[in-house]
C-alpha cells in the first residue's frame, strides 16, 4: 500500500517534468507549488481535470493560480483552466479550484476562484457567483456558496455563504433564517449554523440568546450555535446574555460578554461575546483575552441580561 502511494505520488509529479512549468520543491525534493505553463490533464478523484495554464484573461481570476502539494508529495489544491463540472454527493458543482485530503479524496470545492483587491472587490466576486441548488436533510438549500466542504468519505460537512447571503432552513427549533454557513454531521443533521438575528434557545441551564454580531473567519464550520447529533445544543455564543454560577445561595463566579475598545478608535467600543460549551459534567465559558474555565455542571445556573455600561457603537475595526 505504501508503496503503491509513493508510485502515485511520483506518477503525479512527473506530470509536471516539461521546462514550461514554474516549480518550486520543498526541502524533501518533492514539489511545492506549480505554475502551469501548458495544458496538461491530471487524474484525480474526481475526474481529469485541467490545471489552470493561462493567465492573460481579464474576468476576475487571480492572476497567478499555482498548483499545491502536501509537503509529502500529495497533490492538495488545484486551481482549473476553466468552470469544470465537479462530481460530489450533493450533485455535480461547476468549479475553478478544488482542495484535496491527502488521500486523494475531495475536501472543497470553490465555484469561483477569483483576486479580490482594491480593483476587485468583494462585491464585484459575489456578483459573478451563481445560486446553487443544494439538497440537504433540512431541505434545499439555494445560495451562493464560497465553498462546500466534504467528509474524506464524500459526505457534505458544511457550506460557506458569501456575506449578504441568507437561506432559510428548517430543524426542530422551526423554520429560520440563517447566514455565513452551515455544518452538518455525516448522516445529514443539523451541526452548526450562524443565526441571521438574535434567537432564544433552550440549554441544559436555561433560555439563552444566541447571537455574534461579528462573526469572524473564512470557514464554515464555527458557529454561533452548535448542536448534537440528537439536536440537543452542544454551545453557544451569547451577546445579551451573562451567566451567575452559584453554589447553594451564594454567588461563586459570573461569566459574561465583554464590551471592548475598538482597536482603531479608543473611544469607540464592541461587544466581544461570551461562548458556553455543554460538557457532559461541565459548562466551559470562553471569551477574550481571558483562559477558559470548566465549572461543574451540578453548580446552580442563573441567566441574566447583559446591559453594556456604554454606547456600542461598531463591531471591531470598521
Amino acid at each position: 500500500m505504501i508503496n503503491e502511494l509513493k508510485h502515485q505520488i511520483m506518477d503525479m509529479q512527473q506530470q509536471f517534468s516539461s521546462k514550461s512549468h514554474l516549480i518550486s520543491r520543498n526541502k524533501n525534493g518533492n514539489i511545492d507549488t506549480v505554475l502551469v505553463g501548458e495544458e496538461i490533464i491530471l487524474e484525480t478523484s474526481v475526474g481529469n481535470l485541467i490545471p489552470r495554464y493561462t493567465f492573460d484573461d481579464d474576468s476576475g481570476r487571480k492572476k497567478e493560480a499555482p498548483v499545491k502539494f502536501y509537503k509529502t508529495g500529495e497533490l492538495k489544491s488545484l486551481p482549473l483552466e476553466k468552470l469544470t463540472e465537479i462530481p460530489t454527493s450533493v450533485g455535480t458543482i461547476k468549479s475553478e479550484l478544488v482542495i484535496f485530503y491527502k488521500s486523494g479524496a475531495l475536501y472543497r470545492t470553490f465555484p469561483l476562484n477569483g483576486k479580490v483587491t482594491g480593483f476587485w472587490t468583494e462585491e464585484n466576486e459575489c456578483e459573478l457567483a451563481e445560486i446553487i441548488d443544494i439538497q440537504t436533510a433540512v431541505g434545499e438549500i439555494k445560495v451562493k456558496p464560497i465553498y462546500l466542504q466534504f467528509y474524506e468519505t464524500g459526505e457534505l460537512e458544511s457550506l460557506l455563504f458569501w456575506p449578504n447571503e441568507h437561506v432559510k432552513i428548517t430543524t426542530d427549533m422551526g423554520e429560520m433564517l440563517i447566514r455565513k454557513g452551515i455544518s452538518f454531521y455525516k448522516n445529514g443533521k443539523v451541526k452548526g449554523f450562524e443565526p441571521l438575528e438574535e434567537l432564544a434557545v433552550n440549554s441544559p441551564i436555561g433560555k439563552l440568546k444566541v447571537f455574534d454580531p461579528d462573526p469572524n473567519g473564512i470557514q464554515a464550520e464555527s458557529h454561533s450555535l452548535c448542536l448534537n447529533e440528537d439536536g440537543s445544543v452542544q454551545s453557544v455564543i451569547t451577546s445579551s446574555n451573562q451567566i451567575v454560577v452559584k453554589k447553594g445561595s451564594v454567588e461563586y463566579k459570573r461569566f459574561s460578554p465583554k464590551l471592548v475598545t475598538s482597536y482603531c478608535n479608543e473611544n469607540a467600543f464592541f461587544i466581544s461575546p461570551l461562548k458556553i460549551v455543554f460538557g457532559d459534567n461541565s459548562l466551559v465559558f470562553n471569551n477574550i483575552n481571558e483562559s477558559t474555565e470548566s465549572v461543574s455542571k451540578e453548580l446552580n445556573y442563573k441567566i441574566i441580561d447583559f446591559v453594556p455600561d456604554k454606547p456600542i457603537s461598531c463591531f471591531g475595526c470598521e
